[in-house]
């Protein structure tokens, strides 16, 4: 625009004899020069952005230039007196170029409108993960606190002592539970932007805690793929709680002195196994409430849940993409 502006007042200067012709059309044909140079820097710029960095709008911008650059070559030729013509190439150029920027335009659009669809679908997700988390405190921490309740009416309507200590005892329990659950519940919350790596360690830590202060050691191992998408707070709550009964399961009944961990996520499934070395929890307990809670999550993240406690107790949680 700056060209154009300085040549139409150097034209209206020289057609008004307000400036030679001779210092005129040295003027015009410096700025021609100037703008060749500055056209093909404008290249040389979007050459690079186009086939160095692979920028797809730089390459329909370049195409749309290229046109205006010849032909205001073409021009400056004419000027410059090397070649004979009355003819300009320029308005045509304009049109290409003014198609290229629709393209461009377009294209953009397409991208914003592909951007606005991933980020409704996200907030989609995140809308549905919120409800399972409100549902799963609601049945988790609910169930429980109702339960504390129902005991404590108990003990209050117990003549006897030994019912009353039973009573206690029962709530105690379950005020551990409700500890439990609001603890993992919160962890998951704190895990909103976290990666498999950061679970793993996360799983790792809660195993030491939960374990060693039992006697009982813990053989960390996880073979995790970076590509693999990042789990969600509803994913790695239920892992984690999956995780943690089963871990609770061994210390109580198993007589373990080893728990061998392994966490495997690969592009084709995740894969948490809990073994240990001890003698096993029996029937009763894989009959058990928490076993039912355990397959009862996995079946809810679309996954499988295996426990043999046959020689030793191993549990095996396997979901896969």
């Amino acid at each position: 625009l700056c060209f154009a502006f300085i040549c139409q007042i150097t034209f209206f200067l020289i057609l008004n004899s307000f400036l030679p012709m001779s210092i005129g059309s040295m003027m015009l044909n410096a700025l021609r020069v100037l703008l060749i140079s500055e056209m093909f820097l404008i290249v040389g710029v979007l050459v690079t952005e186009a086939f160095v960095k692979r920028s797809g709008l730089a390459k329909v911008y370049l195409y749309g230039v290229i046109p205006i650059i010849l032909s205001g070559i073409h021009d400056a030729l004419v000027g410059l007196g090397k070649i004979d013509s009355s003819y300009s190439f320029i308005p045509w150029a304009l049109i290409f170029f003014i198609l290229s920027q629709e393209i461009i335009k377009q294209r953009q659009n397409i991208k914003t409108r592909y951007r606005l669809k991933a980020y409704a679908g996200e907030l989609e997700s995140k809308s549905i993960e919120k409800e399972e988390l409100i549902k799963d405190l609601h049945d988790g921490i609910g169930g429980m606190t109702t339960n504390i309740k129902f005991l404590s009416q108990m003990g209050l309507n117990n003549s006897s002592i030994e019912e009353m200590k039973k009573s206690l005892s029962d709530i105690s329990a379950l005020s551990s539970d409700c500890l439990n659950e609001i603890g993992s519940f919160m962890q998951s919350l704190d895990e909103e932007e976290t990666d498999w790596l950061s679970v793993s360690e996360s799983l790792y830590r809660t195993g030491k805690k939960m374990v060693t202060p039992l006697g009982v050691s813990i053989d960390f191992e996880k073979n995790i793929d970076l590509h693999v998408k990042k789990p969600d707070r509803v994913l790695f709550l239920n892992l984690l709680r999956i995780y943690k009964e089963a871990l609770t399961n061994i210390t109580k009944h198993s007589e373990a002195t080893t728990v061998f961990i392994k966490l495997d996520v690969n592009l084709k499934h995740i894969l948490l196994s809990i073994r240990d070395d001890g003698v096993g929890f029996g029937d009763g307990v894989i009959k058990g409430r928490g076993i039912n809670n355990m397959k009862a999550r996995a079946r809810k993240l679309g996954g499988k849940l295996v426990i043999d406690s046959k020689d030793g107790t191993s549990v095996i949680f396997k979901l896969k993409f």
